[in-house]
């Protein structure tokens, strides 16, 4: 009877441990210090939208990040344009968000405009690279990975 108690919650441990994350990084702006946040799901693919979600509105964490998503309506192409409004208390620079400094997402290094996952529905992985950067759009920096951030 012991025996089958211990494994069983030796078995549950496990499986929590194992639960698929997303890690997202986000460079302050404010300080240039790197937060970094897990995403526990039952996933290993997901809409990034979905994702950053996820992270906004986790009771742990969702009060540090300070995320806000808005949609503004583009009458030249009769659609509304999505942007990272806020993340971690930084707000886009000016009202029009394309005229100066806004969030910016890169996927493995690859710049990726969150209009553009919005609309498409753009998936991450758990074992993507996952990074937010608040910078013209346009601008052309370096890539972003794992080991330019560590050195």
């Amino acid at each position: 009877m012991g025996c089958g108690t211990s494994n069983t919650k030796r078995s549950n441990s496990i499986r929590q441990m194992s639960a698929p994350k997303f890690h997202i990084k986000i460079m302050n702006p404010k300080n240039n210090q790197l937060a970094e946040f897990d995403i526990t799901t039952n996933y290993e693919v997901m809409p990034l939208p979905t994702v950053m979600n996820l992270l906004s509105f986790d009771k742990n964490q969702g009060d540090y990040v300070k995320a806000n998503f808005i949609s503004i309506y583009n009458a030249k192409e009769d659609r509304y344009e999505y942007f990272v409004q806020q993340l971690l208390g930084v707000e886009v620079e000016k009202e029009k968000p394309y005229d100066g400094k806004i969030w910016v997402v890169y996927i493995n290094g690859k710049k990726c405009n969150w209009d553009e996952a919005c609309e498409s529905d753009q998936t991450v992985a758990i074992t993507d690279e996952i990074f937010w950067r608040f910078q013209d759009l346009n601008e052309n920096l370096p890539l972003v990975t794992a080991a330019s951030i560590n050195s």
